[in-house]
């Protein structure tokens, strides 16, 4: 295969060289110094961590020396068609061959004698001008073209084949580098468009590569608008819109009651924060089986008591007795596992946006549990679907209004500044708040959002776990997504709840990547969202 002569030289000057690599610092890690169980596992961690890291160098050393040895190949492969262009006089092919290797061996004596330099005092300098040679012999010019075209593509054919080999070996942002590296020969190099999950999108001009997950992701949307068009108004169309004067249970007067998907909301407040629940409810009881594959599981006739605290309390108590009035209302794993026809639960707040937090909470904990057997799910997994479902089914960002606690010591980044946007145009999406968190310095990382309670939860983990939610249900699907979740739910345990290995390992296992390879893959899918 031939290829042209000026953009293999100017991609080997770019790249044709050497490069090195930083070893990350170690981790801290914390421990009780009284606990000498804690001192143990923090011990055996951080010799688990220094041996990854100890196999990582040393991958990384054998990748350098391998590349180096392929180039150490083709500078004799190119000293050998200089030589012999000589020989045959195909001059203008010997200067451009010995031009080629000063990209690969800057004080190659042969090469800067032949181009006229000379070594004075330590730097290469032409005391005449060059003058380009010709070709005496066309036909052994060709054949030396040839021969150099055929060396240089065979060199890069076996740096793409130890970037393959070392894939599983080294981290993702050395192994990213070094395909980035080769991509600045070839933009379009199909091969490795592919070893990076990237797709060619149709349109005009240049071919545009994006992630499979981003080509996935919108034509999910698509389907989705679509299906929410057809299907919501039905699940909405069964509804009272008049004020009830007063439930026969509760003996209460209510100001709104809707109905809708085996939902009846009894709100205290407006007619709106009442429809906003059941489209809230919809959002999670039939629609996110669909999303995540997992079989139906709303309950039929569910009842959610909107009200603000205050004397009428005692009388809901006392006609309901499973409801609970405390500030953070969570089902009880007795009282989920028990939900069904007739169940019923009450929010109690003065703030419109923490009955919803709070229903949310309830809603998505009850159907994990009822569609996975998951009584204790990771905090990034009820958050991540609750912000997901609360902005694709309500429009709202009820994870985030609640919150403004950020992690920044250096003052309030631009991405806050957003998240706090009132004004309509003005105001971020979640992904385009994600986007902009990711890009900061201290974005959480995913090791650490998978074992962090939700006590401890702050904007930027619950960004970030929408922004893994959202990959995961747009740019997997529930092919993917549902066996994750299933083998989350087969570590559970009712103590200690999952470990971070085995959520790892379920992660890991199900998308067929490491987990750091993942929070880049999850950073660069946002961006490509945000395009």
């Amino acid at each position: 295969m031939l290829i042209p002569t000026h953009s293999l030289l100017a991609g080997l000057l770019l790249v044709l060289c050497a490069q090195g690599a930083s070893v990350a610092d170690d981790p801290r890690c914390s421990f009780e110094t009284e606990a000498l169980v804690a001192w143990d596992r923090a011990r055996h961690d951080s010799d688990a961590s220094q041996t990854a890291r100890g196999s990582e160098v040393d991958a990384w050393n054998d990748y350098v020396a391998a590349k180096a040895e392929a180039r150490r190949q083709l500078v004799t492969g190119l000293e050998s068609v200089a030589q012999q262009a000589n020989k045959d006089k195909a001059y203008l092919q010997r200067d451009l061959t010995y031009e080629l290797l000063l990209t690969l061996q800057p004080d190659h004596a042969q090469a800067r004698k032949t181009l006229g330099f000379k070594n004075r005092k330590g730097e290469w300098t032409r005391s005449r001008p060059y003058r380009t040679p010709t070709d005496k012999n066309p036909a052994k010019a060709i054949a030396s073209l040839e021969a150099r075209e055929d060396l240089i593509s065979g060199h890069r054919e076996s740096r793409v084949q130890l970037i393959d080999d070392a894939h599983a070996n080294l981290s993702p942002e050395a192994w990213r580098s070094e395909v980035d590296a080769l991509l600045a020969e070839d933009l379009d190099d199909p091969f490795l468009r592919g070893l990076l999950g990237q797709v060619a999108t149709e349109g005009t001009g240049r071919i545009r590569w994006i992630l499979a997950e981003t080509q996935l992701a919108r034509a999910f949307r698509d389907r989705l608008e679509g299906l929410m068009e057809t299907e919501q108004p039905a699940a909405l169309a069964a509804r009272i819109d008049e004020a009830t004067p007063r439930d026969f249970e509760t003996q209460v007067t209510w100001s709104a009651v809707r109905r809708g998907g085996g939902l009846t909301v009894l709100s205290a407040h407006s007619a709106e924060e009442a429809e906003r629940h059941v489209r809230l409810a919809n959002g999670i009881w039939l629609w996110l089986p669909r999303l995540l594959g997992g079989e139906a599981a709303r309950p039929a006739d569910l009842r959610l008591y909107l009200m603000t605290p205050g004397a009428e309390i005692e009388t809901l108590v006392q006609a309901c007795p499973d409801i609970s009035p405390t500030d953070r209302l969570r089902a009880s794993h007795q009282a989920t596992a028990e939900l069904g026809a007739g169940s019923r639960f009450g929010v109690f707040s003065d703030s419109e946006v923490e009955r919803r937090e709070r229903a949310a909470h309830w809603h998505i904990d009850a159907y994990l549990m009822r569609a996975y057997g998951l009584t204790a799910p990771p905090a990034w997994l009820g958050q991540g679907l609750r912000a997901y479902v609360s902005e694709r089914f309500v429009g709202s960002r009820l994870s985030l209004d609640s919150k403004t606690v950020d992690r920044s010591t250096t003052g309030t980044p631009s991405w806050v500044k957003g998240m706090r946007e009132t004004r309509p145009r003005k105001r971020r999406t979640m992904i385009q708040l994600a986007r902009r968190m990711l890009d900061a310095e201290q974005a959480p990382l995913l090791d650490d959002l998978l074992t962090r309670p939700a006590e401890d939860f702050t904007v930027e983990d619950t960004l970030l776990a929408y922004a893994l939610i959202a990959y995961l249900i747009e740019g997997h699907g529930p092919v993917v997504l549902d066996p994750i979740v299933r083998s989350i739910t087969s570590g559970a345990d009712p103590v200690s709840g999952i470990a971070l290995a085995h959520q790892q390992r379920a992660l890991e296992s199900g998308l067929d990547v490491t987990l750091s390879a993942l929070q880049l893959r999850v950073h660069e899918w946002v961006d490509e969202m945000q395009r």
